[in-house]
């Protein structure tokens, strides 16, 4: 029989780039066995759930020593799989670390209710009277100190609600990331708002080894497990007003996980076609994409009359 300590991981698709490290991690592997969802699924992963999930989660989750989570309400898989169900199942070990969320590296993106998601910058170009040439040109160019006020103001907003999260959890031991958000000027910290880059990954990884006790992976012990470090192309444009913010970053090369490469790589083969695409868009439901635009916090400092 086994004497390694058995340990569950529960929550979205980041949990899995916080399990990657730990394959190649000597101690770990010795005192510890993370229990996969499926053969060739590490973590128990909400988004791509199946009815044998259930079975083998709620199964093992009483037995085992670890339990390691994301927040999972009741409204998305049930009330029996909700993480406060489930922690009250487990008597082992539990750890809570949040869903990460940061929108500081693409401020310009409107997120609606409608589900409708567009470049903001791009459409006060647009009602501007700007051309597609003096966009592409802008953007590249150009650094807007309404821009940097905004972006300050989202990311305040978001860190915000990353420590609200965290103070809601009183009963459970919680990874912590938010002294590494004091860096989110010198070392990019996402690939898209809910996509974090190695770099976070390789800070949350360590808090969660020093929770177990266990040593912690040098910089070099852990980007040594990613063959692929170079980032071809960003998921969006990069403002030149970003960059001003974070001169210390190099945009175009960093360190993504490798699973969520069709996310970090753009659908746009370059500047000029991203534009394009956008302007089409605004041009064939002017109407609709203002009134979204208006009733966005980015309307109070790029106002369109």
């Amino acid at each position: 029989m086994s004497s390694k300590k058995k340990v569950i991981f529960y929550g979205n698709c980041q949990l899995a780039e916080l399990i990657e490290p730990l394959k190649h991690h000597a101690e770990f592997q010795e005192k510890y066995q993370i229990v996969k969802c499926r053969r060739f699924r590490w973590n128990f992963y909400v988004a791509q759930w199946r009815k044998s999930d259930t079975k083998k989660l709620l199964n093992e989750i009483k037995n085992v020593d670890v339990f390691v989570h994301q927040s999972v309400s009741g409204s998305v898989l049930g009330e029996e799989l909700s993480s406060e169900n489930l922690s009250s199942i487990h008597s082992g070990k539990n750890i809570w670390t949040t869903n990460f969320y940061f929108r500081g590296y693409e401020s310009q993106i409107i997120s609606s209710n409608k589900k409708a998601e567009f470049d903001g910058v791009l459409f006060y170009l647009f009602s501007k009277g700007y051309s597609k040439k003096d966009a592409e040109n802008f953007i590249e160019n150009e650094s807007m100190n309404e821009l940097v006020k905004y972006t300050k103001w989202v990311v305040d907003t978001d860190i915000h609600e990353l420590k609200r999260r965290e103070d809601l959890i009183t009963d459970l031991e919680v990874l912590s990331i938010l002294k590494v958000f004091e860096e989110w000027q010198s070392h990019r910290l996402c690939l898209w708002k809910m996509h974090p880059s190695r770099f976070y990954f390789f800070h949350l990884c360590n808090k969660f080894l020093r929770s177990l006790q266990l040593d912690e992976l040098s910089h070099a012990q852990y980007f040594s497990h990613f063959k692929n470090n170079k980032w071809n192309h960003p998921r969006e444009l990069e403002y030149s007003f970003v960059k001003r913010m974070c001169p210390d970053i190099n945009f175009e090369e960093d360190y993504p996980p490798k699973f969520y490469g069709d996310c970090a790589n753009t659908r746009f083969s370059s500047n000029s076609d991203y534009i394009n695409y956008y302007y089409n868009i605004y041009k064939n439901n002017e109407h609709l994409y203002k009134a979204l635009y208006s009733e966005h916090k980015i309307n109070t400092f790029l106002p369109i009359n």
